[in-house]
């Protein structure tokens, strides 16, 4: 018995070597191609030995394989040691825009796929127009598998006969159609990004009085926190895919005050805590650049006990910004540059304390590096390492409740770093 075992596992072209074939699956060209792959890769991977897309993927560029053509097939599944090859298209037609008093026309969907041998002959092709969906995803399945069910058989027959004589090649060509707006690109930018974070950060204070003198306040500490930013058309190609919208809350961590001077009390009751919303756009300068400005608000609070240095803090804000980044490899690695100017709305108890008539600006500056695993390792994991800093500039005028003051700053410098996942 045991001979007879190994005697059929070595015996060429029989069992698993004819039921399990190795199939690559180039990405499949137009609107919604993407998603079409993945489906049908997922729907074969019971079936058979279904060659990773990432690799699937670097060698359907280097065979410059495009649409369902034949060119280059060989040169692509040599390259992954590939028996089968799937290539396929997507043609979206229809849903033109909503005139008014007029209902938006449908689009339809139209999956071409074809399946070669490893050689370049044609084994199999199938046409189908799946709806939106669940139920369109079940028939992609379904015409995936019955392709590859026809494509092995006829990749056994191809393999068991001669080779048949030569005959004048047919191959089937689409009909020219009107061009459809480019697919966006696949840079794996993300429709929704979120983070959780960790803040490593300062905050000095400075109020020069009108008698000689100075009240100082300063403190290094961490704060914790969340990030998200919304990018509502990233899988779009038309500029709204420059939309963003961000938002950020955090807040002290173990942070207490003590005053220097052992003669007067301690302040032991200190929270920070600050948040901020931005909306804006950004135009793509090529497919690395995008520069573009930004307009939102925020708030950040500083919480004291009663002391004799300094009273709470509430700064409230206006913040218009000009905002690039640069993909320095896709979306997997990219740098981000902020510059802002804080129009500041008003400053809590702190303006009455030196001067009514109290007058504050601010700015801020920042960078940071930022990515994703979307496109290197088919993950949501995202990322960002972010260094800022904040400055208000403050002038104090008109009756104080508690000491004239000239003039005051408050200057912070923020280094932060960011985990989460993108959708």
């Amino acid at each position: 018995m045991a001979a007879l075992a190994a005697s059929l596992c070595l015996a060429p072209g029989t069992g698993q070597a004819q039921d399990s074939l190795t199939v690559a699956i180039a990405p499949f060209s137009g609107r919604g191609g993407t998603t079409v792959t993945r489906r049908v890769a997922s729907a074969l991977r019971d079936r058979a030995d279904v060659v990773s897309s990432r690799a699937a993927s670097g060698a359907a560029r280097n065979a410059n394989i495009e649409g369902i053509g034949a060119t280059g097939i060989s040169d692509f599944a040599d390259a992954v040691n590939a028996q089968i090859a799937i290539v396929g298209e997507v043609e979206v037609t229809g849903g033109g825009r909503r005139r008014r008093h007029r209902r938006r026309s449908p689009s339809t969907r139209t999956v071409r796929m074809v399946a070669y041998a490893a050689s370049g002959e044609e084994l199999a092709r199938a046409e189908f127009s799946p709806p939106a969906g669940r139920r369109g995803n079940d028939e992609i399945d379904q015409e995936s598998q019955a392709l590859y069910g026809r494509a092995q058989t006829a990749w056994d027959a191809l393999h068991a006969a001669p080779p048949p004589e030569p005959e004048p090649e047919h191959h089937w060509e689409p009909e020219p159609e009107p061009e459809e707006p480019s697919e966006a690109p696949q840079d794996g930018l993300a429709f929704l990004s979120a983070w959780v974070g960790l803040v490593i950060r300062t905050r000095d204070a400075l109020v020069t009085l009108a008698a000689p003198g100075e009240r100082r306040y300063g403190a290094t500490y961490a704060e914790l926190g969340l990030a998200a930013e919304l990018r509502p058309f990233a899988s779009e190609a038309h500029l709204g895919r420059g939309t963003f919208v961000t938002f950020d809350f955090f807040h002290s961590v173990g942070l207490g005050s003590v005053v220097d001077d052992p003669a007067m009390s301690s302040v032991d009751s200190t929270n920070f805590a600050r948040l901020q919303l931005m909306a804006g756009w950004m135009a793509p300068l090529g497919d690395v650049v995008e520069l573009g400005v930004g307009i939102g608000g925020g708030f950040e609070g500083y919480y004291f006990a009663p002391n004799p240095v300094l009273p709470t803090t509430e700064i409230a804000y206006i913040r218009p910004a000009a905002r690039g980044r640069v993909r320095l490899l896709e979306e997997t690695v990219v740098l981000e540059l902020d510059l802002a100017y804080r129009a500041v709305l008003g400053t809590g108890d702190i303006a009455g304390s030196f001067g009514q008539d109290a007058e504050t600006h601010g700015v801020d500056v920042g960078a940071g590096l930022t990515g994703n695993l979307s496109r290197i390792a088919d993950l949501g994991f995202t990322w960002a390492v972010r260094f800022h800093y904040v400055g208000y500039f403050m002038s104090y005028a008109g009756v104080a409740s508690d000491a004239q003051g000239t003039s005051g700053a408050e200057q912070s410098v923020r280094f932060t770093i960011l985990a989460g996942w993108s959708f």
